[in-house]
């Protein structure tokens, strides 16, 4: 459920829709609006597929910028089991929720997209980025400063403190 909420919520942030709106219509209605403006005959799996793209071209481009299983975490108050009530005592079991959630979006224990996912969703250019520089973000421990790559032809800057990316 978490994997299709992320893939067609974020198919809504390259659309440039609002949240409110997308939560609003009904998912054919956005699928038929984004046929009749690029004359495509997607069907809703199409877009989640699109959605998945997205998320996994993101994910590997954090990765490039040394984001890794370290910093997939939960917040401190909700790893914090509570006094009373019916979850008393009880916390998420991060390690087995990490664990399937990698599993189904196609990362390594490491937090990395996996070579067969970036194959998979055809981001050919960014597996090679990602194997060339595999060794740079593996002992990243922070990151404070302007770091650069080159995807698709293109030179991109993320500014580190801020979370801006420019593209160039």
């Amino acid at each position: 459920m978490v994997f299709n909420a992320e893939n067609y919520c974020i198919l809504g942030n390259s659309l440039s829709m609002c949240h409110y709106v997308l939560y609003a219509v009904k998912p054919d209605t956005v699928r038929d609006g984004f046929n009749a403006i690029t004359g495509y005959n997607f069907d809703f799996n199409d877009l989640l597929v699109c959605g998945a793209r997205d998320w996994t071209l993101k994910r590997g481009i954090n990765n490039l910028l040394g984001i890794t299983v370290k910093d997939d975490v939960l917040p401190k108050k909700i790893l914090t089991a509570l006094n009373d009530g019916a979850r008393a005592g009880s916390v998420p079991d991060m390690q087995l929720l990490r664990d399937e959630y990698y599993a189904i979006r196609g990362l390594t224990p490491d937090g990395i997209v996996s070579e067969e996912k970036l194959l998979e969703l055809g981001l050919l250019e960014l597996k090679e980025k990602l194997l060339l520089d595999e060794n740079s973000y593996k002992d990243q421990k922070s990151v404070d400063y302007w770091k650069y790559f080159e995807l698709n032809g293109q030179q991109v800057a993320f500014d580190c403190k801020t979370g801006k990316y420019i593209w160039t």
